[in-house]
């Protein structure tokens, strides 16, 4: 009995060892997000098994599953996270280092969004990528930013 315990936990560390150095690029098809569209993820991360999407709040959205595809019936901003399950628990995928996990996620919108950054510029578009890491939005929908100065950009 503990020598299946020490394999599982070995198991465990290795996972989550593995994990601190892996990959996290998402990506979706189509780029243009649309509600009661099928909007598929994927990533370049071979541990990723499972899916699983929450709003801004952290509220579950749509439970772990092993599809990347999802159809979102509400505009909103959402969070994706990558992940796998050991038993019945998801465990999202989490890269950096030990002293400083990430957590590997991307944050979309469906529908049109409105953001202000830094307090500073006013950001209206539609169909939101947000890549947390490179702290980069993308849209291919047409976006207006104005600045604190009323200066407008498309």
């Amino acid at each position: 009995m503990s020598k299946n315990i020490l394999i599982f936990i070995g198991c465990l560390f290795f996972l989550f060892t593995t994990k601190l150095n892996g990959q996290c690029n998402i990506t979706s098809n189509p780029q243009c997000l649309l509600i009661n569209q099928p909007i598929s993820f994927n990533t370049t991360n071979p541990q990723v098994t499972h899916w699983r999407v929450k709003d801004i709040s952290g509220n579950i959205v749509f439970p772990h599953q092993a599809s990347p595809n999802f159809t979102f019936n509400s505009s909103g901003k959402y969070i994706i996270e990558p992940g796998f399950v050991l038993g019945f628990t998801f465990y999202q995928i989490i890269i950096g280092t030990a002293s400083n996990p990430i957590n590997c996620e991307k944050i979309i919108t469906v529908g049109k969004t409105d953001a202000i950054i830094k307090s500073k510029y006013k950001f209206q578009s539609e169909d939101i990528n947000f890549y947390i890491l490179e702290k980069k939005l993308t849209s291919m929908k047409k976006s207006k930013i104005e600045d604190e100065k009323s200066n407008i950009y498309f």
